[in-house]
């Protein structure tokens, strides 16, 4: 019998395949039965998993976390989500929550994150954060090469391709921008180190 299993953004509940918040996909994915209704549509068992956590049990079985006992997976797109392997198996928490790492405070008075919370890792360091903090410079009146890459490149979004152009150009804005994202990603990590003191950070 075929089966499907679907890794999704957010917070979920795994053993009755609800979505319980995806920020960055709109209200409407709250509280969301997502398994149900493809189960209904496809007549076959669906399995949901958190996007990350599925990302970290394939590092752990196969990429760079095999053959270690403890990892961390972080994963920074739109978002930034976390994947906990400890003791060699895929640690959930009490809710189905645990590795939210995105969601961990790095700065209390920093930017509003998409989950409503004030200085959120995800709010400091995502791509989604990377993009704001741009196009704030570009109003500025800082001088970049975005504008022109987005116009060549048919973008509106400041995409991944878009950034890694603009540092091969050395822009200035992308730069320090790009910066700050690390050194916020650099405490979220060293936070975690100090909390778990995993083998491997994926």
């Amino acid at each position: 019998m075929r089966t499907i299993g679907i890794g999704a953004p957010g917070p979920l509940n795994p053993k009755t395949g609800v979505i319980l918040h995806a920020p960055n996909l709109g209200p409407t994915w709250n509280d969301l039965p997502l398994a149900a209704h493809l189960r209904k549509e496809m007549g076959c068992p669906v399995y949901l998993g958190n996007d990350v956590n599925v990302g970290a049990i394939g590092e752990h079985a196969l990429g760079a976390g095999r053959g270690s006992k403890n990892l961390v997976a972080i994963f920074v797109g739109t978002g930034i989500g976390g994947g906990l392997i400890l003791n060699g198996r895929l640690y959930r928490g009490r809710r189905y929550t645990a590795g939210e790492l995105g969601h961990t405070v790095l700065q209390a008075d920093g930017p509003v994150c998409g989950c409503g919370k004030h200085g959120c890792a995800e709010a400091l360091a995502s791509r989604t954060a990377i993009e704001r903090d741009i196009r704030a410079q570009i109003d500025a009146g800082v001088k970049s090469v975005v504008p022109a890459l987005l116009e060549e490149m048919g973008r509106d979004t400041i995409t991944s391709s878009v950034i890694e152009k603009a540092l091969d150009a050395d822009d200035p804005v992308v730069g320090q921008v790009m910066a700050q994202a690390e050194y916020y990603t650099g405490l979220m990590v060293a936070n975690i180190v100090n909390l778990l003191d995993p083998e491997v950070v994926v």
